[in-house]
């Protein structure tokens, strides 16, 4: 159990940039900040820049390609995306669970919404 505790602080505080254990994302996900959480489509990439994106995938499986290819997430969202309302959606990860969390199949993947959640955690830094 100590040796948890003492690997669990070391990734808690190593610094910006540093890769995370399995494909995990970063302890202190910060908005402006590139991500490093082991997925090559958002690896390197803030979340600034990811909702200024497009999507990696159909955000729905069976879409047909020229409903979401070429256009930016903010294009089909109901609000724009800015920080204040990533936050929220990031709030929502929280207050939904692990299980919810990974049960929604994000364009950006799984490794996206766990960083929203982190970063939601902090305070949305």
């Amino acid at each position: 159990v100590l040796v948890g505790l003492i690997l669990a602080g070391l990734v808690a505080f190593r610094p910006f940039g540093g890769s995370a254990p399995s494909g995990a994302p970063a302890t202190f996900v910060r908005f402006d900040a590139p991500l490093a959480v082991g997925s090559s489509d958002i690896d390197g990439k803030s979340l600034a820049q990811l909702i200024a994106g497009a999507p990696a995938f159909p955000p729905v499986d069976g879409m047909p390609a020229e409903t979401w290819q070429g256009k930016l997430c903010a294009s089909c969202h109901a609000k724009e995306w800015t920080k204040a309302t990533l936050c929220e959606q990031g709030r929502f990860y929280i207050k939904a669970g692990e299980a919810r969390r990974l049960s929604v199949n994000h364009p950006f993947g799984h490794a996206f919404s766990a960083a929203l959640r982190n970063w939601a955690e902090n305070d949305c830094l």
